[in-house]
């Protein structure tokens, strides 16, 4: 009976040494890794990398443009641009470049990946604007991010932030159906807050998020277009100064919802110094509840401990109240012992 023949490879293999077979498996195992994650990335440039990228730049409003692809469920492909405008673009220019490279998307037959999105940043004036979360899937027939209130809305969200911006916001960022803008310090309540801004009914459900810090209180605003809260009680709670060493902040949110989707604007105030038992110090959480009693068009107050500053739930150790009518409940606190206390001498003042 005859015995094979080795081929050349498996002769060299096995006359070569076991460090240096060690060596040629484990190059073997890397050179594979690296052509499983290459593979997909490769493939996307024939899926409308090329076509994209090279639309993208021949736009006046477009500074830079990277597209790339990323792999998407098991064996697809998604594009992905990265697109800054040059400085001040306007909201029309701004928006015809997202509505543009979307319709290119699902136009154009050599744009073939399972999705395309597209993020703008620029600045405008001294302000930082970005836009993402715009996507499209090109093999489908669906063109809901190009309907005409939703190229509207586009223009509208675009034009209210770079008038943010013109107010001497820091950073506005816009969603598909999202306005969040950080202004830093200011010296007062700014009269151009998003939850006292005028929007047309394309844009009524839009989440609102306005954000500064005033007289060394944080300030949060969350609202919508159709459901916009009552804001005096920011004036009377940055009123009272924080305690030494702390960072407080207000948070008032008028989107909240609970089981059954009932609406429940919310006053959160956390970041106050620790008392004796687990809960707020009482000097300093009685004038705020006594600040906000009396707020209309809220439900619930919370009033915590800074993070970690206790054994509390989630880190926070708190206490909470229902309101009515702008009044808060002096039996609806919990935990009740403590919350009596706080409500009790916030009578007081």
């Amino acid at each position: 009976m005859s015995t094979p023949v080795a081929n050349a490879a498996d002769t060299r293999n096995a006359a070569a040494p076991p460090a240096k077979r060690r060596k040629r498996v484990r190059a073997a195992i890397v050179f594979a890794l690296a052509l499983m994650i290459l593979v997909p990335f490769v493939s996307c440039v024939d899926q409308g990398q090329i076509p994209m990228s090279r639309w993208l730049k021949q736009q006046d409003a477009v500074a830079r443009a990277r597209v790339y692809c990323r792999p998407y469920m098991e064996t697809g492909c998604g594009l992905e641009a990265e697109v800054t405008l040059v400085p001040d673009t306007n909201a029309t220019d701004a928006a015809a470049v997202i509505d543009g490279a979307l319709e290119k998307a699902m136009e154009d037959r050599h744009v073939t990946a399972d999705y395309f999105s597209i993020e703008l940043e620029w600045q405008y004036r001294s302000a930082s604007l970005n836009h993402y979360g715009v996507s499209v899937y090109p093999r489908t027939t669906s063109d809901d991010k190009l309907t005409e209130p939703v190229r509207a809305r586009r223009v509208e969200l675009i034009g209210t932030a770079i008038g943010l911006a013109e107010g001497g916001a820091e950073s506005v960022t816009i969603g598909s159906n999202s306005l969040d803008v950080k202004r830093g310090e200011v010296d007062a309540v700014p009269t151009d807050l998003l939850a006292t801004t005028s929007f047309s009914d394309n844009a009524a459900t839009v989440g609102l998020k306005d954000r500064f810090t005033l007289d060394g209180w944080e300030v949060q605003i969350e609202s919508t277009a159709d459901n916009q809260p009552l804001l005096d009680a920011i004036d009377r709670v940055t009123a009272i100064p924080p305690a030494s060493g702390t960072e407080p902040r207000l948070t008032l949110d008028a989107t909240n919802t609970y089981p059954g989707n009932e609406l429940q604007p919310t006053i959160d105030v956390r970041g106050l110094p620790l008392g004796d038992e687990d809960t707020p110090a009482l000097d300093h959480a009685a004038p705020i509840l006594a600040a906000i009693d009396g707020t209309q068009g809220f439900t619930d107050v919370t009033l915590c401990t800074a993070a970690g500053a206790a054994n509390g739930v989630s880190g926070y150790s708190c206490v909470f109240y229902d309101m009515h009518d702008g009044k808060v409940g002096r039996d609806s606190g919990y935990p009740r012992e403590q919350a009596r206390e706080i409500y009790d001498a916030a009578q007081q003042l």
